[in-house]
Protein backbone atom coordinates (compact mmCIF):
# COMPACT_ATOMS: atom_id res chain seq x y z
CA UNK A 1 0.00 0.00 0.00
CA UNK A 2 0.59 3.94 -0.19
CA UNK A 3 2.71 3.37 3.82
CA UNK A 4 4.50 0.90 2.78
CA UNK A 5 5.76 2.02 -0.56
CA UNK A 6 6.34 5.80 1.24
CA UNK A 7 8.22 3.56 3.50
CA UNK A 8 10.49 1.81 0.98
CA UNK A 9 11.41 4.72 -0.90
CA UNK A 10 12.38 7.03 2.43
CA UNK A 11 14.96 4.27 3.54
CA UNK A 12 16.35 3.94 0.15
CA UNK A 13 16.76 7.64 0.46
CA UNK A 14 18.44 7.27 3.83
CA UNK A 15 20.68 4.97 2.58
CA UNK A 16 21.72 6.92 -0.04
CA UNK A 17 22.28 9.96 2.01
CA UNK A 18 22.41 9.62 5.82
CA UNK A 19 22.93 13.22 6.72
CA UNK A 20 19.12 13.87 5.38
CA UNK A 21 17.67 14.69 8.78
CA UNK A 22 14.29 15.75 7.25
CA UNK A 23 14.24 11.57 5.82
CA UNK A 24 14.51 10.77 8.97
CA UNK A 25 11.77 12.49 10.89
CA UNK A 26 9.43 11.54 8.07
CA UNK A 27 10.46 8.08 7.91
CA UNK A 28 10.25 7.85 12.01
CA UNK A 29 6.78 9.41 11.43
CA UNK A 30 5.47 6.89 8.84
CA UNK A 31 6.83 3.99 11.24
CA UNK A 32 4.86 5.46 13.59
CA UNK A 33 1.46 5.61 11.54
CA UNK A 34 2.11 2.00 11.00
CA UNK A 35 1.95 1.13 14.52
CA UNK A 36 5.84 -0.11 14.44
CA UNK A 37 6.75 1.93 17.31
CA UNK A 38 9.97 0.22 18.01
CA UNK A 39 11.69 1.32 15.12
CA UNK A 40 10.32 4.54 15.18
CA UNK A 41 11.44 4.98 18.72
CA UNK A 42 15.25 3.94 17.16
CA UNK A 43 15.01 6.68 14.97
CA UNK A 44 14.13 9.19 17.00
CA UNK A 45 17.44 8.42 19.58
CA UNK A 46 19.56 8.09 16.30
CA UNK A 47 18.66 11.55 15.47
CA UNK A 48 19.08 13.01 19.17
CA UNK A 49 22.15 11.46 19.52
CA UNK A 50 24.09 12.36 16.49
CA UNK A 51 26.51 15.09 16.57
CA UNK A 52 26.58 18.42 14.88
CA UNK A 53 22.96 18.11 14.69
CA UNK A 54 20.65 21.35 15.04
CA UNK A 55 19.38 21.65 18.47
CA UNK A 56 16.00 22.57 16.89
CA UNK A 57 16.07 19.09 15.30
CA UNK A 58 17.22 17.23 18.55
CA UNK A 59 14.48 19.01 20.51
CA UNK A 60 11.47 18.14 17.45
CA UNK A 61 13.39 14.37 17.90
CA UNK A 62 12.96 14.71 21.43
CA UNK A 63 9.28 15.46 21.21
CA UNK A 64 8.54 12.93 18.69
CA UNK A 65 9.86 10.19 21.09
CA UNK A 66 7.39 11.32 23.83
CA UNK A 67 4.93 10.58 21.45
CA UNK A 68 5.97 7.46 20.09
CA UNK A 69 6.55 6.37 23.80
CA UNK A 70 2.76 7.26 25.09
CA UNK A 71 1.27 5.86 22.08
CA UNK A 72 3.21 2.46 22.59
CA UNK A 73 2.20 3.01 26.62
CA UNK A 74 5.04 3.95 28.47
CA UNK A 75 3.56 6.70 30.22
CA UNK A 76 6.50 6.97 32.76
CA UNK A 77 9.34 7.03 29.96
CA UNK A 78 6.60 9.73 27.92
CA UNK A 79 6.58 11.97 30.56
CA UNK A 80 10.39 12.12 31.59
CA UNK A 81 10.98 12.76 27.78
CA UNK A 82 8.00 15.56 27.70
CA UNK A 83 9.77 17.06 31.01
CA UNK A 84 13.28 17.42 28.84
CA UNK A 85 11.65 19.15 26.29
CA UNK A 86 10.11 21.88 28.82
CA UNK A 87 13.40 21.89 30.46
CA UNK A 88 14.76 23.29 26.98
CA UNK A 89 11.71 25.32 25.84
CA UNK A 90 9.63 25.77 29.41
CA UNK A 91 7.04 27.67 26.96
CA UNK A 92 5.99 24.49 24.78
CA UNK A 93 2.35 24.07 24.89
CA UNK A 94 2.26 20.74 23.12
CA UNK A 95 4.82 19.15 25.38
CA UNK A 96 2.57 20.51 28.27
CA UNK A 97 -0.13 19.19 27.27
CA UNK A 98 0.90 15.98 26.61
CA UNK A 99 2.01 16.26 30.26
CA UNK A 100 -0.81 16.87 31.92
CA UNK A 101 -2.86 14.65 30.11
CA UNK A 102 -0.15 11.99 31.06
CA UNK A 103 -0.54 12.91 34.62
CA UNK A 104 -4.47 12.46 34.09
CA UNK A 105 -4.18 9.34 33.05
CA UNK A 106 -1.69 8.45 35.99
CA UNK A 107 -4.50 10.01 37.87
CA UNK A 108 -1.58 12.42 39.66
CA UNK A 109 -4.13 15.19 39.79
CA UNK A 110 -2.07 17.12 41.66
CA UNK A 111 0.91 17.95 39.17
CA UNK A 112 -1.91 17.84 36.47
CA UNK A 113 -3.57 20.62 38.43
CA UNK A 114 -0.15 22.42 38.25
CA UNK A 115 0.77 21.80 34.77
CA UNK A 116 -2.94 23.01 33.23
CA UNK A 117 -1.93 26.32 36.16
CA UNK A 118 1.27 26.77 34.02
CA UNK A 119 -0.53 26.41 30.25
CA UNK A 120 -3.04 28.98 31.81
CA UNK A 121 0.11 31.79 31.97
CA UNK A 122 1.85 30.85 28.81
CA UNK A 123 -1.69 31.14 26.82
CA UNK A 124 -3.53 33.68 28.59
CA UNK A 125 -6.73 31.53 28.35
CA UNK A 126 -9.61 30.73 30.29
CA UNK A 127 -9.54 27.18 31.93
CA UNK A 128 -11.46 27.24 34.98
CA UNK A 129 -13.31 24.63 34.31
CA UNK A 130 -10.40 22.03 33.97
CA UNK A 131 -8.65 23.44 36.87
CA UNK A 132 -11.62 23.19 38.52
CA UNK A 133 -12.01 19.41 37.75
CA UNK A 134 -8.65 18.72 38.65
CA UNK A 135 -9.19 20.29 42.13
CA UNK A 136 -12.66 17.66 42.53
CA UNK A 137 -10.36 15.18 41.30
CA UNK A 138 -7.83 15.83 44.27
CA UNK A 139 -10.64 16.26 46.59
CA UNK A 140 -11.99 12.86 45.99
CA UNK A 141 -8.75 11.46 46.50
CA UNK A 142 -8.65 13.05 49.86
CA UNK A 143 -11.61 11.55 50.78
CA UNK A 144 -11.17 8.17 50.22
CA UNK A 145 -8.05 8.58 52.11
CA UNK A 146 -10.51 9.73 55.30
CA UNK A 147 -8.95 13.38 55.01
CA UNK A 148 -12.62 14.69 55.06
CA UNK A 149 -10.91 18.33 56.35
CA UNK A 150 -8.57 18.24 53.04
CA UNK A 151 -11.34 17.04 50.90
CA UNK A 152 -13.98 19.74 51.95
CA UNK A 153 -11.45 22.55 51.48
CA UNK A 154 -10.72 20.98 47.75
CA UNK A 155 -13.91 20.94 46.62
CA UNK A 156 -14.52 24.43 48.05
CA UNK A 157 -11.60 25.58 45.94
CA UNK A 158 -12.75 24.52 43.22
CA UNK A 159 -16.45 26.27 43.39
CA UNK A 160 -14.74 29.55 43.94
CA UNK A 161 -12.76 28.31 40.76
CA UNK A 162 -15.79 27.30 38.79
CA UNK A 163 -19.16 28.07 39.54
CA UNK A 164 -20.64 25.61 37.58
CA UNK A 165 -18.51 22.91 38.70
CA UNK A 166 -21.22 20.44 39.23
CA UNK A 167 -19.52 17.90 40.26
CA UNK A 168 -18.13 19.45 43.11
CA UNK A 169 -21.44 20.83 44.13
CA UNK A 170 -22.14 17.21 44.93
CA UNK A 171 -19.23 15.93 46.32
CA UNK A 172 -19.29 18.57 49.07
CA UNK A 173 -22.66 17.76 49.75
CA UNK A 174 -22.00 14.26 49.97
CA UNK A 175 -19.39 15.06 52.83
CA UNK A 176 -22.25 16.84 54.54
CA UNK A 177 -24.93 13.93 53.84
CA UNK A 178 -22.42 10.91 55.51
CA UNK A 179 -21.76 13.70 58.61
CA UNK A 180 -25.70 13.56 58.80
CA UNK A 181 -26.21 17.46 58.09
CA UNK A 182 -28.70 16.80 56.04
CA UNK A 183 -29.88 20.01 55.60
CA UNK A 184 -26.57 21.63 55.00
CA UNK A 185 -26.17 18.56 52.16
CA UNK A 186 -29.39 19.62 50.51
CA UNK A 187 -28.52 22.90 50.22
CA UNK A 188 -25.25 22.79 48.56
CA UNK A 189 -26.72 20.24 46.02
CA UNK A 190 -29.86 22.86 45.20
CA UNK A 191 -26.77 25.27 44.64
CA UNK A 192 -25.44 22.82 41.66
CA UNK A 193 -29.18 23.43 40.45
CA UNK A 194 -28.70 27.09 40.54
CA UNK A 195 -24.89 27.17 38.79
CA UNK A 196 -25.74 25.00 36.22
CA UNK A 197 -29.81 24.36 35.62
CA UNK A 198 -28.95 21.96 33.04
CA UNK A 199 -27.95 19.43 35.76
CA UNK A 200 -30.68 19.64 37.95
CA UNK A 201 -31.66 15.84 37.34
CA UNK A 202 -27.81 14.66 38.67
CA UNK A 203 -28.85 16.40 42.39
CA UNK A 204 -32.17 14.29 42.23
CA UNK A 205 -31.59 10.95 43.45
CA UNK A 206 -28.91 12.70 46.49
CA UNK A 207 -31.41 14.77 47.40
CA UNK A 208 -33.85 12.26 47.77
CA UNK A 209 -32.16 10.13 49.85
CA UNK A 210 -31.74 13.18 52.31
CA UNK A 211 -35.26 13.86 52.57
CA UNK A 212 -36.06 10.13 52.97
CA UNK A 213 -33.76 10.16 56.19
CA UNK A 214 -35.88 13.46 57.30
CA UNK A 215 -38.70 11.65 56.76
CA UNK A 216 -40.01 14.15 54.57
CA UNK A 217 -40.17 13.46 50.48
CA UNK A 218 -42.41 16.45 49.70
CA UNK A 219 -39.44 19.04 49.13
CA UNK A 220 -38.52 16.63 46.69
CA UNK A 221 -41.51 16.74 44.77
CA UNK A 222 -41.42 20.82 44.61
CA UNK A 223 -38.27 20.73 43.77
CA UNK A 224 -38.29 18.75 40.87
CA UNK A 225 -41.59 20.11 39.65
CA UNK A 226 -39.80 23.88 39.73
CA UNK A 227 -36.96 22.58 37.42
CA UNK A 228 -38.93 20.80 34.93
CA UNK A 229 -41.24 24.37 35.05
CA UNK A 230 -37.54 26.12 34.39
CA UNK A 231 -35.53 24.30 32.82
CA UNK A 232 -37.61 21.20 31.19
CA UNK A 233 -34.92 18.94 29.96
CA UNK A 234 -35.36 15.40 29.04
CA UNK A 235 -33.73 14.17 32.47
CA UNK A 236 -35.43 16.37 35.03
CA UNK A 237 -38.93 15.16 33.86
CA UNK A 238 -37.87 11.51 33.77
CA UNK A 239 -36.57 11.99 37.39
CA UNK A 240 -40.28 13.96 38.25
CA UNK A 241 -42.09 10.95 36.60
CA UNK A 242 -40.06 8.49 39.02
CA UNK A 243 -40.97 10.59 42.10
CA UNK A 244 -44.79 10.65 40.50
CA UNK A 245 -44.99 6.95 39.98
CA UNK A 246 -43.73 6.40 43.85
CA UNK A 247 -46.59 8.71 44.99
CA UNK A 248 -48.84 6.67 42.95
CA UNK A 249 -49.96 9.31 40.96
CA UNK A 250 -49.63 6.83 37.33
CA UNK A 251 -51.07 9.21 34.76
CA UNK A 252 -49.29 12.88 36.08
CA UNK A 253 -45.88 10.34 35.61
CA UNK A 254 -46.86 8.60 32.12
CA UNK A 255 -47.53 12.74 31.21
CA UNK A 256 -44.11 13.56 32.28
CA UNK A 257 -42.34 10.39 30.49
CA UNK A 258 -43.89 11.82 27.42
CA UNK A 259 -42.71 15.16 27.88
CA UNK A 260 -39.74 13.68 28.16
CA UNK A 261 -39.65 11.81 24.94
CA UNK A 262 -40.96 15.11 23.00
CA UNK A 263 -38.05 16.37 24.28
CA UNK A 264 -35.72 13.36 23.40
CA UNK A 265 -37.30 10.86 21.12
CA UNK A 266 -34.41 8.41 21.32
CA UNK A 267 -34.01 8.27 25.74
CA UNK A 268 -33.78 4.72 25.75
CA UNK A 269 -34.14 5.32 29.99
CA UNK A 270 -37.56 7.18 29.57
CA UNK A 271 -39.03 4.36 26.87
CA UNK A 272 -37.92 2.02 29.28
CA UNK A 273 -39.71 3.32 32.41
CA UNK A 274 -42.70 4.08 29.81
CA UNK A 275 -42.83 0.02 29.27
CA UNK A 276 -42.38 -0.81 33.28
CA UNK A 277 -45.31 1.54 34.39
CA UNK A 278 -47.90 0.23 31.56
CA UNK A 279 -46.44 -3.86 32.07
CA UNK A 280 -47.38 -3.04 35.72
CA UNK A 281 -50.39 -1.18 35.07
CA UNK A 282 -51.28 -3.93 32.93
CA UNK A 283 -51.01 -6.69 35.28
CA UNK A 284 -52.73 -5.11 37.97
CA UNK A 285 -55.50 -4.87 35.87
Amino acid sequence: NDHDQAIEEFTKSVQVNSDTIETYVALGNLYRSKGDIDRAIRIRQTIILRPNIDDQIKLRALFDLGVDYRKAGFLNRALKTFLKVTQKTPSDVKALENIERIYEELKDWDNAYRTRQKLAVITKGDYRHILAHHLVEMGKVAQEKGELNSAKSLFNKAISTHRECVDAYLHLGDLYFKKKDYKRGISTWKKAVEAAPQFSFLPYRRLEGAYAKMKDLKPIGDFLKECAQSNGDAFTHLALARYLYNENDIDDALDQINIALELAPSFWEARKFRGEILLADYREK
